[in-house]
């Protein structure tokens, strides 16, 4: 699902990623008012949802309300899950915004932090602005500074962790590349808005996850296309290899098995039709690829 993280203007400043991030629980009460007030004083300047805001030489990240989803935007989100997870959402929650979607998101980044989890600590919440720890430049933004052999490496280690992320019986719902940041050498998580929890079940949404990370690496420019095939092999191998729940395979394949119909229907138009579906194509031809090999693997370990 498409979501604020895909702003990456202004996410990396000026600052020493080798430090820890700083944390939240130092900030005393006065100290988060003066934050909260700053963010309301610079609201209106900024040219993005999603923006940096410094204060006491430390930087943060506010998210501001928006509108949810009009049907339109919806119906094309709930046949994105139709597509890669096999399901059909209900449109309500995908629909929505405003402050029920801070505060949702909110409440995600609180759990998964107080499980230890690496998702940005919240500063505060409120029913304009959600403010969060700045955890490090999205990695579309530091992949542009790594050659292939480097991209496709920290891709792969988003695929694994993911992995173990989902083993933890965790979920994202946004698990495209520019949906992680990196700090350090540590990975962390952001954009966790979408209400996938309340029309999904948990393997469904882990087989989402899945899929929208295999299929964001689609869109990396550094890649031809035979490239960007292999690297979506690489990637759900290093993910499905882990021994997902057989319910996240089951959905995987569903949406597999919906894909290939609309790609029977369409592909003779291949040549004429745009990016977007050219992504799916991609993305359809790598499960096809995949999950017969890893059929045949278990059948040989099972022998």
């Amino acid at each position: 699902m498409t979501g604020p993280a895909a702003n990456e203007s202004g996410l990396m400043g000026q600052r020493n990623l080798s430090e820890p991030v700083p944390a939240v629980r130092d900030l005393g009460e006065s100290e988060i008012e003066a934050i909260r007030a700053r963010a309301y004083r610079e609201a209106p300047a900024a040219k993005r949802r999603v923006y940096a805001l410094n204060h006491a030489g430390q930087r943060y990240m506010v998210k501001q309300s928006a509108a949810g989803r009009s049907l339109p935007r919806a119906l094309g989100g709930a046949l994105l899950v139709r597509f890669l997870a096999g399901h059909w959402p209900r449109l309500g929650p995908l629909r929505l915004g405003q402050a029920d979607q801070l505060h949702y998101e909110a409440a995600r980044l609180r759990a998964l932090h107080a499980q230890g989890q690496s998702v940005p600590e919240v500063v505060l919440v409120s029913d304009d602005h959600l403010i969060m720890q700045d955890v490090g430049p999205p990695l579309t933004q530091v992949m542009r500074s790594l050659d292939v052999a480097g991209q496709a490496e920290l891709a792969c280690r988003v695929a694994s962790e993911l992995a173990d992320f989902h083993r933890r019986g965790h979920w994202h719902g946004g698990a495209q590349l520019r949906n992680h940041t990196q700090w350090d050498d540590r990975l962390y998580r952001i954009d966790f808005e979408e209400p996938l929890d309340q029309t999904l079940t948990l393997p469904a949404r882990q087989a989402m996850d899945l899929m929208l990370l295999v299929h964001s690496a689609t869109a990396i420019k550094a890649f031809d296309g035979e490239q960007r095939r292999e690297l979506c092999c690489r990637l759900l191998d290093d993910y499905l290899r882990q021994g997902p729940p057989q319910a996240v395979l089951e959905a995987v394949r569903r949406g597999h098995h919906i894909k290939r119909r609309l790609k029977a229907m369409l592909g003779w138009a291949r040549r004429w039709t745009g990016k977007d579906l050219e992504r799916i194509w991609l993305t359809t031809e790598a499960v096809e690829t995949v999950l017969p090999r890893l059929a045949a693997d278990h059948r040989s370990s099972a022998s």
